[in-house]
């Protein structure tokens, strides 16, 4: 509850002893307040009430409250069939029975009676109300309580009797004026906090509460707030960043913290997505995300696609540098041809003298060079390779 109350003197507010019986342990480790989780709650002293109430309601039958005398007397007589029902605190005068009221029904069939059991003393005990207020629920509930008064002048007796399920009642606590209640009692709400009706209630955030028992809190100035709820300085006012959200991922500091300007966040993405930074300073207006999964999957397929391009560009022009090589190894004659077409020229300005020579002595010529390849042929088969 906020803050926390004690009435125990074997406990010092606020010792290690009194934390750990209070607060679970995984958050002492964390929860500060300028890390957006909150302080702990502050520690007050809980002190006695004014008094408490136990504002009553119950229906009787039959429905004789005409005059005020038939009231009175019927209140009279409901007050004392409780105390003779056990109903301790009237009958130890720890509460007293007051304020009482009797309506009757338009059909004459009922009255509606109701009242204040008001505890004024032993407040240390804040049982009382709540153990009348189970007996008397029980006494009607059952059909156990009914009771006789006489207010005629002819001195005439009438017995009433409780309906039952007809009663209702509501405990208040009575503080001094800025205290809030709880539990039976009451206390003034901390720094940080104002009492609401009858609770304390934490400054909200770009608020602050300097004093205790306040019932509002201030604004901080213009562009500034606080880091959490609960403040209790004006110097708790300070120009901060809301680390962003993020899609795909979560962030350190976490999401909503409101941390200083140069805080670093930490960025990490769910599995299958990427981002294009890890950590980003709150403030600087960068705001990183994590791509889907298929964004990333589109990124990586792009960049096999350059690469293979590039692979062909690179084969393709090893192959036209083949074909060009060939070409020109091709067109330069061998040694044969150069002799072969040597032997057929024959100088414009010479005469042909026919001489008869022995065929033994002729000579032999020389064989023709074997067939060259046509050009095209040898480059289809190179390229050929290649298809």
């Amino acid at each position: 509850r906020l803050p926390y109350t004690s009435r125990s003197p074997d406990i010092s507010l606020g010792s290690a002893a009194f934390l750990a019986a209070v607060y679970p342990r995984e958050l002492l480790s964390h929860q500060s307040y300028d890390n957006s989780l909150g302080t702990f709650e502050p520690c007050v002293l809980s002190v006695n009430p004014q008094n408490r109430t136990l504002d009553s309601q119950m229906m009787i039958s039959p429905g004789t409250c005409d005059t005020a005398a038939q009231k009175t007397a019927v209140l009279a007589a409901l007050e004392t069939a409780l105390e003779d029902n056990n109903v301790a605190c009237l009958a130890d005068n720890t509460c007293s029975f007051e304020d009482g009221t009797c309506v009757k029904s338009a059909d004459g069939s009922h009255a509606t009676i109701e009242y204040l059991l008001i505890q004024s003393s032993e407040l240390s005990n804040s049982s009382v109300l709540g153990a009348a207020d189970d007996r008397i629920k029980d006494l009607v509930d059952n059909n156990k309580l009914s009771f006789s008064a006489t207010y005629s002048k002819k001195r005439a007796t009438v017995t009433f009797g409780a309906v039952p399920d007809s009663y209702t009642a509501t405990e208040k606590v009575n503080c001094d004026e800025g205290q809030a209640s709880e539990d039976g009692f009451c206390y003034s709400c901390p720094a940080g906090y104002y009492v609401s009706g009858t609770a304390c209630t934490a400054c909200a955030l770009g608020t602050y509460n300097p004093t205790a028992g306040a019932t509002s809190c201030t604004t901080c100035p213009t562009d500034t707030t606080t880091y959490g709820t609960g403040s209790s300085a004006s110097s708790q006012c300070m120009d901060l960043c809301i680390v962003p959200g993020v899609t795909y991922g979560s962030t350190t500091p976490p999401t909503g913290f409101r941390v200083t300007d140069d805080t670093v966040v930490t960025l990490k993405c769910e599995d299958g997505k990427a981002t294009d930074t890890d950590t980003f300073t709150c403030g600087s207006g960068i705001d990183p995300q994590c791509n889907a999964a298929q964004e990333v999957k589109d990124e990586n397929d792009s960049t096999v696609t350059i690469v293979v391009v590039v692979a062909v560009l690179i084969v393709v022009a090893l192959i036209v540098v083949a074909i060009f090589a060939i070409r020109k190894r091709t067109q330069e004659p061998s040694e044969a041809e150069v002799r072969y077409n040597a032997a057929a020229v024959v100088p414009n300005n010479t005469y042909e003298i026919p001489i008869k020579i022995p065929s033994a002595l002729k000579r032999k010529e020389p064989p023709p060079p074997e067939p060259i390849m046509e050009e095209e042929s040898l480059i289809d088969k190179f390229t050929s390779l290649f298809t």
